[in-house]
Protein backbone atom coordinates (compact mmCIF):
# COMPACT_ATOMS: atom_id res chain seq x y z
CA UNK A 1 0.00 0.00 0.00
CA UNK A 2 1.44 3.41 -0.88
CA UNK A 3 2.40 5.24 2.04
CA UNK A 4 2.72 8.93 1.28
CA UNK A 5 4.31 10.29 4.54
CA UNK A 6 7.34 8.37 3.57
CA UNK A 7 7.48 9.63 0.12
CA UNK A 8 7.38 12.96 1.25
CA UNK A 9 10.13 11.86 4.10
CA UNK A 10 11.81 10.90 1.02
CA UNK A 11 11.41 13.34 -0.91
CA UNK A 12 12.30 16.00 1.43
CA UNK A 13 15.67 14.18 2.72
CA UNK A 14 16.42 13.99 -1.56
CA UNK A 15 16.06 17.38 -1.85
CA UNK A 16 18.08 18.47 1.44
CA UNK A 17 20.91 16.16 0.01
CA UNK A 18 20.59 17.92 -3.28
CA UNK A 19 20.79 21.63 -1.47
CA UNK A 20 23.61 20.45 0.34
CA UNK A 21 25.38 18.60 -3.04
CA UNK A 22 24.34 22.42 -4.33
CA UNK A 23 25.61 24.77 -1.64
CA UNK A 24 29.33 22.29 -1.91
CA UNK A 25 29.16 22.70 -5.57
CA UNK A 26 28.94 26.61 -5.60
CA UNK A 27 31.70 27.02 -2.86
CA UNK A 28 33.47 24.41 -4.81
CA UNK A 29 33.54 26.60 -7.99
CA UNK A 30 34.14 29.80 -5.87
CA UNK A 31 36.88 28.10 -4.91
CA UNK A 32 38.23 27.08 -8.31
CA UNK A 33 37.52 30.99 -9.30
CA UNK A 34 39.27 32.25 -6.75
CA UNK A 35 42.02 29.91 -7.28
CA UNK A 36 42.51 30.68 -11.05
CA UNK A 37 42.25 34.48 -10.21
CA UNK A 38 44.98 34.06 -7.65
CA UNK A 39 46.71 32.36 -10.28
CA UNK A 40 46.43 35.06 -12.72
CA UNK A 41 47.38 37.40 -10.38
CA UNK A 42 50.39 35.78 -9.35
CA UNK A 43 51.82 35.64 -13.35
CA UNK A 44 50.74 38.97 -13.66
CA UNK A 45 53.00 40.02 -10.73
CA UNK A 46 55.70 37.90 -11.57
CA UNK A 47 59.37 38.80 -12.12
CA UNK A 48 61.75 36.91 -14.83
CA UNK A 49 65.27 37.83 -14.09
CA UNK A 50 67.98 37.10 -16.03
CA UNK A 51 71.38 37.87 -15.80
CA UNK A 52 73.39 38.22 -19.41
CA UNK A 53 76.31 39.09 -20.49
CA UNK A 54 77.23 42.23 -23.00
CA UNK A 55 76.59 40.82 -26.04
CA UNK A 56 73.50 39.36 -24.50
CA UNK A 57 72.69 42.52 -23.44
CA UNK A 58 72.63 44.69 -26.63
CA UNK A 59 70.61 41.98 -28.24
CA UNK A 60 67.87 42.15 -25.70
CA UNK A 61 68.14 45.86 -25.81
CA UNK A 62 67.79 45.48 -29.76
CA UNK A 63 64.60 43.05 -29.48
CA UNK A 64 62.90 45.26 -26.73
CA UNK A 65 63.44 48.82 -28.68
CA UNK A 66 61.90 47.09 -31.72
CA UNK A 67 59.27 44.86 -30.00
CA UNK A 68 58.11 48.42 -27.99
CA UNK A 69 54.88 49.21 -27.90
CA UNK A 70 54.73 53.11 -26.80
CA UNK A 71 57.35 54.63 -24.66
CA UNK A 72 61.23 53.91 -24.21
CA UNK A 73 63.49 55.30 -21.20
CA UNK A 74 67.08 55.01 -21.29
CA UNK A 75 70.26 56.24 -19.81
CA UNK A 76 73.78 56.38 -21.68
CA UNK A 77 76.55 57.02 -18.51
CA UNK A 78 79.56 55.21 -21.18
CA UNK A 79 81.77 58.32 -21.92
CA UNK A 80 82.50 56.64 -25.22
CA UNK A 81 81.08 56.95 -28.78
CA UNK A 82 79.12 53.94 -29.77
CA UNK A 83 80.00 53.77 -33.01
CA UNK A 84 83.62 53.55 -32.43
CA UNK A 85 83.07 50.75 -29.91
CA UNK A 86 84.56 47.30 -31.18
CA UNK A 87 81.27 45.12 -30.20
CA UNK A 88 78.84 44.55 -33.45
CA UNK A 89 75.79 44.42 -31.03
CA UNK A 90 76.40 47.91 -29.31
CA UNK A 91 76.70 49.36 -33.18
CA UNK A 92 73.55 47.19 -34.16
CA UNK A 93 71.59 48.66 -31.05
CA UNK A 94 72.54 52.32 -31.51
CA UNK A 95 71.55 52.10 -35.30
CA UNK A 96 68.11 50.22 -34.41
CA UNK A 97 67.20 53.07 -31.38
CA UNK A 98 67.47 55.64 -34.59
CA UNK A 99 65.22 53.66 -36.85
CA UNK A 100 62.90 53.05 -34.15
CA UNK A 101 62.69 56.45 -33.33
CA UNK A 102 62.58 57.99 -37.17
CA UNK A 103 59.84 55.04 -38.47
CA UNK A 104 57.60 54.25 -35.57
CA UNK A 105 57.44 57.81 -33.95
CA UNK A 106 57.32 55.78 -30.29
CA UNK A 107 58.25 58.18 -27.45
CA UNK A 108 61.71 57.37 -26.88
CA UNK A 109 63.71 59.55 -23.84
CA UNK A 110 67.31 59.63 -23.15
CA UNK A 111 69.47 60.19 -20.41
CA UNK A 112 73.32 61.38 -20.63
CA UNK A 113 76.33 61.72 -18.84
CA UNK A 114 79.13 64.44 -20.88
CA UNK A 115 82.11 64.35 -19.57
CA UNK A 116 84.24 63.64 -22.33
CA UNK A 117 84.82 64.54 -26.15
CA UNK A 118 83.62 61.42 -27.44
CA UNK A 119 80.11 61.66 -25.89
CA UNK A 120 79.86 65.09 -26.43
CA UNK A 121 80.26 64.20 -30.58
CA UNK A 122 78.06 61.60 -30.41
CA UNK A 123 75.39 63.49 -28.42
CA UNK A 124 75.80 66.19 -31.33
CA UNK A 125 75.20 63.45 -33.92
CA UNK A 126 72.56 62.23 -32.29
CA UNK A 127 70.87 65.61 -32.36
CA UNK A 128 71.87 66.29 -36.11
CA UNK A 129 69.96 62.76 -36.38
CA UNK A 130 66.67 62.80 -34.41
CA UNK A 131 66.38 66.79 -33.96
CA UNK A 132 63.46 66.76 -36.15
CA UNK A 133 61.79 63.84 -34.15
CA UNK A 134 59.23 65.64 -31.69
CA UNK A 135 58.84 62.12 -30.48
CA UNK A 136 62.81 61.95 -29.38
CA UNK A 137 64.20 63.73 -25.85
CA UNK A 138 67.33 63.81 -24.27
CA UNK A 139 68.58 65.49 -21.26
CA UNK A 140 71.68 65.59 -19.62
CA UNK A 141 72.97 64.81 -16.20
CA UNK A 142 74.69 67.66 -13.83
CA UNK A 143 77.77 67.16 -12.78
CA UNK A 144 76.85 66.87 -9.08
CA UNK A 145 75.15 63.91 -9.96
CA UNK A 146 76.85 60.48 -9.58
CA UNK A 147 74.66 58.23 -8.41
CA UNK A 148 72.27 57.57 -11.34
CA UNK A 149 73.05 54.46 -12.36
CA UNK A 150 72.12 52.34 -15.93
CA UNK A 151 68.96 51.44 -16.62
CA UNK A 152 66.87 50.84 -19.63
CA UNK A 153 62.74 50.72 -19.39
CA UNK A 154 60.77 49.88 -22.10
CA UNK A 155 56.75 49.96 -21.77
CA UNK A 156 57.04 49.71 -18.16
CA UNK A 157 57.16 46.23 -17.78
CA UNK A 158 60.59 45.46 -19.10
CA UNK A 159 64.34 46.24 -17.36
CA UNK A 160 67.72 46.22 -18.38
CA UNK A 161 70.64 47.33 -16.26
CA UNK A 162 74.43 47.28 -15.47
CA UNK A 163 75.40 45.10 -12.44
CA UNK A 164 77.54 48.00 -10.32
CA UNK A 165 80.24 47.13 -8.43
CA UNK A 166 82.54 49.68 -6.52
CA UNK A 167 80.53 52.55 -7.86
CA UNK A 168 81.29 51.09 -11.63
CA UNK A 169 80.02 49.00 -14.37
CA UNK A 170 82.44 46.19 -14.56
CA UNK A 171 84.37 45.52 -17.83
CA UNK A 172 84.76 42.40 -19.51
CA UNK A 173 82.07 39.81 -20.96
CA UNK A 174 80.92 38.01 -18.02
CA UNK A 175 77.43 38.21 -16.98
CA UNK A 176 77.67 41.62 -15.32
CA UNK A 177 73.71 42.80 -16.64
CA UNK A 178 70.33 42.57 -15.68
CA UNK A 179 67.37 41.04 -17.67
CA UNK A 180 63.73 41.97 -15.84
CA UNK A 181 60.35 41.41 -17.32
CA UNK A 182 57.62 42.04 -14.55
CA UNK A 183 55.84 45.42 -14.47
CA UNK A 184 55.77 46.19 -11.11
CA UNK A 185 59.55 47.10 -10.39
CA UNK A 186 59.64 48.37 -14.27
CA UNK A 187 56.85 50.86 -12.93
CA UNK A 188 59.25 51.54 -9.55
CA UNK A 189 61.97 52.09 -11.99
CA UNK A 190 59.90 54.48 -14.11
CA UNK A 191 59.17 56.63 -11.27
CA UNK A 192 63.06 57.02 -10.69
CA UNK A 193 64.02 57.58 -14.02
CA UNK A 194 61.19 60.43 -13.68
CA UNK A 195 62.46 62.26 -11.01
CA UNK A 196 66.33 62.15 -12.41
CA UNK A 197 64.89 63.43 -15.99
CA UNK A 198 62.87 66.52 -14.33
CA UNK A 199 66.49 67.48 -12.26
CA UNK A 200 68.68 67.04 -15.57
CA UNK A 201 69.67 69.41 -18.06
CA UNK A 202 67.59 69.30 -21.02
CA UNK A 203 68.98 69.04 -24.35
CA UNK A 204 65.85 68.23 -26.13
CA UNK A 205 62.30 67.96 -26.00
CA UNK A 206 59.89 67.71 -28.66
CA UNK A 207 60.69 70.60 -31.22
CA UNK A 208 63.04 72.14 -29.16
CA UNK A 209 66.69 72.24 -28.92
CA UNK A 210 68.00 73.64 -26.11
CA UNK A 211 71.14 74.55 -28.56
CA UNK A 212 72.70 76.83 -24.72
CA UNK A 213 72.55 74.45 -22.47
CA UNK A 214 74.59 71.95 -24.47
CA UNK A 215 77.05 74.89 -25.60
CA UNK A 216 77.64 75.76 -21.62
CA UNK A 217 78.02 72.14 -21.07
CA UNK A 218 81.04 71.89 -24.03
CA UNK A 219 82.41 75.20 -22.79
CA UNK A 220 82.60 73.73 -19.61
CA UNK A 221 84.62 70.66 -20.63
CA UNK A 222 86.51 72.79 -22.53
CA UNK A 223 87.82 75.52 -19.72
CA UNK A 224 88.59 71.74 -17.74
CA UNK A 225 91.12 70.23 -20.87
CA UNK A 226 92.54 74.11 -20.97
CA UNK A 227 93.86 74.30 -17.31
CA UNK A 228 95.19 70.65 -17.87
CA UNK A 229 97.19 71.69 -20.90
CA UNK A 230 95.38 68.73 -22.60
CA UNK A 231 96.12 70.46 -25.92
CA UNK A 232 94.39 67.26 -28.44
CA UNK A 233 91.40 67.31 -26.50
CA UNK A 234 91.14 70.93 -26.27
CA UNK A 235 91.09 70.81 -30.39
CA UNK A 236 88.25 68.35 -30.64
CA UNK A 237 86.08 70.13 -27.57
CA UNK A 238 86.62 73.21 -29.72
CA UNK A 239 85.43 71.82 -32.97
CA UNK A 240 82.41 70.87 -31.05
CA UNK A 241 81.45 74.24 -29.35
CA UNK A 242 82.38 75.61 -33.37
CA UNK A 243 79.74 72.62 -34.38
CA UNK A 244 77.21 73.97 -31.91
CA UNK A 245 77.51 77.31 -32.70
CA UNK A 246 77.08 77.44 -36.61
CA UNK A 247 74.28 74.62 -35.91
CA UNK A 248 72.28 76.98 -32.90
CA UNK A 249 72.13 79.61 -35.82
CA UNK A 250 71.15 77.47 -38.37
CA UNK A 251 68.48 75.58 -36.50
CA UNK A 252 67.55 77.73 -34.53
Amino acid sequence: MFNWVDTKITISLLVLVFNLLAVSFIKFEHDIRSNINAVRTDIANMHIVDTVDECKFFRHMMAATISAESRIDVTRLDQTNPGELHLQEIRDYHKTAIETVRKRRIQFRRIVRIGTPSALEWVIDTIEQLGDCPNFAIACLKESDTTTFSIHIFDRKELLFHMLSSGGVRPGFGRHYLHVRGHILAEAVSDYYDMVWKDAIPIKEGNIVNWSNLIRISERLLARASRQNDNITVQRLSMSVNKLNELSMRRG
